[in-house]
């Protein structure tokens, strides 16, 4: 099927003033563009009608057309740090409020080197429910879930927790609020290999996505996310309901996203910056 897809870089101009309108084309190799005066935009069948003009007004086409996908869905990037080369034993957490859980996998945060095929992540997955993956050269990928699925609109406090000592898992999801005859907390403890540091792996951290190998990132997040963080050490199960501390002697990156709210500029507020 072809189509046509548009939009402009603004709702209205003044006289003299320019608007761009960017188009993608799935299918047809030239189009023509005409400005419309909408005279009664109504469609109802109870009304006068839909009423048009067309302007008397050379854009200049035909055009060439061209595909440009649009990729939806906002993140948070971090570029690549060497604070987190010496990465062993490892926590990772952050409150999340899901509104769309059970809607494919989603990424709460990931720091994976598609090259190498190592690196981490904290998701919901196909169901729902929390999980933890780790990844290194050569060997199958462990993925943890809590089998749970979490419940949309309600805050949790997501872990995902690696001892590279013992090998053992935990992912824990903690509802900040309990709910009468709803079962929706979570905890798995999963025997793991010794060897999946992920140490000198040469890749960005991701906030509510995962790098994508087509474009720069997929798996988003739908909902809110909020108070991020890892930790170089693996927290104790009676840590899990609470966030590792700023002043945690292993603590990486904290990041709170109060700071600067009306930019786009993440801040972590550790010593690390």
């Amino acid at each position: 099927m072809s189509r046509i897809l548009g939009y402009a870089d603004r709702f209205s101009v003044a006289p003299g003033g320019c608007i761009k309108v960017m188009v993608s084309c799935d299918g047809p190799e030239n189009f023509d563009a005409d400005v419309i005066r909408v005279i009664q935009g109504d469609t109802n069948p109870d009304g006068p009608g839909y009423k048009e003009e067309r302007i008397a007004l050379d854009l200049g086409g035909p055009f060439p057309g061209r595909y440009q996908p649009i990729h939806a869905g906002s993140y948070g990037i971090v570029a690549d740090s060497p604070v987190f080369n010496g990465l062993s034993s490892i926590t990772v957490q952050a409150f999340v409020w899901p509104t769309l859980p059970g809607k494919g996998p989603q990424t709460i945060l990931s720091r994976e080197d598609l090259r190498l095929g190592k690196g981490f992540r904290l998701f919901l997955d196909d169901s729902g429910a929390l999980a933890f993956e780790l990844s290194v050269p050569d060997k199958e990928s462990v993925r943890v879930s809590t089998g749970k699925p979490l419940l949309p609109e309600k805050w949790y406090l997501a872990s995902g927790i690696y001892d590279a000592t013992s090998g053992q898992i935990i992912v824990c999801q903690h509802p900040l609020r309990s709910y009468p005859r709803e079962n929706d907390a979570g905890l798995t403890e999963f025997s793991a290999p010794k060897n999946l540091s992920q140490s000198r792996t040469a890749a960005p951290l991701i906030v509510a996505a995962r790098a994508g190998s087509d474009r720069p990132a997929i798996e988003h997040f739908n909902g809110r996310v909020e108070a991020p963080r890892i930790c170089a050490r693996a927290i104790e199960l009676a840590e899990t309901r609470e966030l590792v501390a700023v002043d945690d002697d292993r603590i990486l990156a904290a990041w709170d996203f109060s700071i600067d709210i009306s930019t786009d500029r993440i801040t972590d507020v550790t010593a690390n910056q």
